[in-house]
């Protein structure tokens, strides 16, 4: 979604413009998934029932890592005015960390598609510059 919603590919409203509305019922229902409110309820709630029923799926490590650093901003090494290690500050990253291994998958039952590995594999990559050019070439201002 998110490299979707860059710049140079969000500008293109004549692109977009073309998408059929199945395609547009997608982007909303996945825009929904990853929504931000409720601290992405919506995700970590999809991602608890797939993991539940040994469903394959790819995490998004941004959220775990996000919980990591408040676990680690949020919670003191020590107890208060004392040199006991605090616990519950451990239990909260390890509750974080315990989630993100339920994500570990058993075995995948994919066949490489090498044709597609190729052509991926084959593709330009361009900068942030270069993508803004293509897009003002593809769409100029406005």
């Amino acid at each position: 979604i998110s490299g979707l919603q860059s710049a140079p590919i969000y500008r293109l409203r004549d692109t977009w413009d073309l998408l059929p509305s199945k395609t547009w019922d997608i982007w909303d229902e996945l825009n929904e998934l990853m929504s931000n409110e409720q601290n992405f309820a919506n995700y970590r709630t999809a991602l608890n029932e797939a993991t539940d029923s040994k469903l394959p799926s790819v995490p998004y490590i941004g959220i775990f890592l996000t919980d990591l650093v408040f676990v680690e901003d949020g919670n003191l090494d020590f107890k208060p005015d004392t040199t006991l290690i605090n616990v519950k500050k451990l239990r909260f990253a390890s509750s974080v960390l315990f989630r993100l291994e339920k994500c570990k998958p058993t075995k995948y039952r994919l066949a490489p598609v090498w044709s597609l590995q190729g052509y991926i594999v084959s593709r330009d990559i361009y900068s942030e510059e270069e993508q803004r050019e293509l897009s003002m070439q593809l769409q100029g201002l406005g």
